[in-house]
């Protein structure tokens, strides 16, 4: 099978192939469609490769180094710490450990973790090709790291009538591969227990200010809120007495540091006063190592945008960075009747573009029409969807004179018809009837190209409007949606 991406009127060099069959055997120095091949380059490295290092903070268990070097960025280098004073020994046995990542900026920012307090480190940066060859002429700066800072409380202490559960252990875990998916922002609550309760995450600073019985207050009112838009749903559709999984909303908007928490809850939607807290979340250190710097190419797309369709249909959306340079979280699509399902959409680094895959956010309850699983599905032009993994919708990048644009995907087929992508949509598939509903109150869906312009969104940190951590639904539990109307729809698979 042949597959390809219409993408024509984005200024892209090469388009990644998805193909789930081997091409055709030939003249490897031909084309498919006759043209030579172009010549395969080799990487130029700059031999002379030198190095210039300053330590800028040093604290009792990490410390940043600038890094900045003469070459470009073609050339690939690895940096790193040790104790080892033999510095071409320490560069061999890093080498020879494997997993080495191998950096391409100029000039960047190191943030090296995990050191022990009062102990003199060298850091260490050097040129290494991709077959693991070092070239250039390394450098060093060595540094010791400060005394450990005694502990303090991390929490304010509870008001009457609250206590902490030592029965509950709160553990985030961050990013959970189930079933073939990855979810982010998971937290583990363990118990000993059978009280119930639920799973939320709020800002440290929010915390700090408020309370914890605020919060529960804020976000009971919350719950109710949201109940009172899912007819069938109830409270025991929230609290569990189990250890669970679960996922958290966590928007950096509101601040770097973060608690995940077990918030206790009957089933009549009253609070018994337990709770329980993570250790604190920070955004900013999470995954250890070195601090990652986004690309200019990758940045360029954070932000809220008004996505367009050729047929004038339009979604406010919010672009947020998933991984770095490797991913974004799209919200906005269909509106605010979909929040919490944010899209992951995929950067290809190589190609400079974007893409969104149909993907499955798990199974739902829908109140008395029973448990559905919910899609992120294309719908082609002659009226198919695709509900399945690896299936591309579109792909976002530039247009030759700089205008941001979203592309439908095409695929030719192996008879020569051509399938192409008009648009995407959440639908839920239900297991009493197998039958395709929409989820929201949609009706019209903007239609590929998209044309992409900046949007204005009201945002505010002010503490009232914070009312929790639930934007993103659960995946990994039981969980409540609603269904608009039956979606006369048919399933088409490669």
């Amino acid at each position: 099978m042949k597959k390809f991406f219409r993408f024509a009127a984005i200024a892209v060099a090469a388009i990644a192939l998805f193909s789930c069959e081997k091409p055709p055997q030939g003249d490897d120095t031909q084309t498919p469609g006759g043209n030579e091949k172009p010549e395969q380059t080799v990487p130029e490295y700059t031999e002379d490769l030198t190095f210039t290092l300053a330590v800028t903070e040093v604290e009792a268990d990490k410390a940043k180094i600038k890094v900045e070097h003469n070459g470009t960025t073609k050339d690939t280098w690895i940096g790193f710490e040790t104790t080892e004073t033999d510095i071409e020994k320490a560069i061999a046995d890093f080498i020879a450990e494997g997993n080495v990542t191998l950096k391409k900026n100029t000039s960047t920012t190191m943030t090296v973790r995990g050191l022990e307090p009062e102990t003199k480190y060298t850091f260490v940066a050097v040129g290494v090709k991709a077959d693991g060859t070092v070239y250039g002429t390394h450098a060093s700066v060595e540094f010791t790291t400060a005394k450990a800072e005694e502990p303090t409380p991390p929490t304010p202490p509870a008001p009457e009538g609250y206590t902490v559960n030592p029965n509950w252990t709160v553990t985030y875990i961050g990013d959970y591969e189930e079933g073939g998916k990855v979810y982010d922002n998971v937290v583990v609550v363990e118990t000993t227990d059978t009280n119930p309760y639920f799973v939320t995450a709020w800002p440290v600073d929010y915390y700090e200010e408020l309370g914890i019985e605020a919060i529960v207050d804020a976000e009971i009112e919350t719950w109710n809120e949201m109940l009172a838009e899912y007819p069938g749903a109830t409270w025991a559709d929230i609290v569990y007495t189990e250890s669970i999984l679960a996922q958290v909303g966590i928007d950096p908007e509101y601040g770097t540091k973060w608690y995940a928490m077990a918030i206790g809850c009957d089933t009549n939607g009253k609070a018994t006063g337990l709770y329980a807290l993570s250790e604190v979340i920070d955004l900013e250190n999470l995954g250890g190592g070195e601090d990652v710097e986004l690309t200019p190419e990758y940045a360029a797309w954070l932000g809220n945008w008004t996505f367009t369709g050729s047929n004038g249909v339009a979604f406010d959306v919010t672009m947020k960075q998933g991984k770095a340079n490797q991913t974004y979280k799209l919200a906005g699509w269909e509106g605010p009747d979909a929040e919490g399902l944010d899209i992951t959409v995929e950067w290809m680094a190589d190609n400079g573009i974007w893409v969104i895959f149909a993907q499955s956010f798990g199974t739902f309850s829908f109140g008395a029409s029973g448990n559905g699983e919910v899609w992120l599905t294309p719908e082609s032009t002659d009226g198919y969807i695709y509900p399945a993994d690896g299936i591309p919708a579109c792909l976002g990048g530039f247009t030759q004179d700089g205008q941001m644009v979203v592309e439908g995907y095409s695929e030719e087929l192996e008879d020569g018809s051509v399938v192409e992508m008009a648009t995407m949509m959440y639908l839920a598939k239900l297991e009493k009837d197998g039958k395709w509903y929409g989820i929201t109150s949609v009706k019209e869906w903007p239609t590929f190209p998209l044309t992409v312009t900046p949007a204005t969104k009201a945002t505010t940190n002010a503490v009232k409007e914070f009312k929790g951590g639930k934007k993103t639904l659960n995946p990994l539990a039981p969980k409540t949606f609603k269904t608009f109307g039956l979606c006369d729809m048919s399933v088409r698979t490669f």
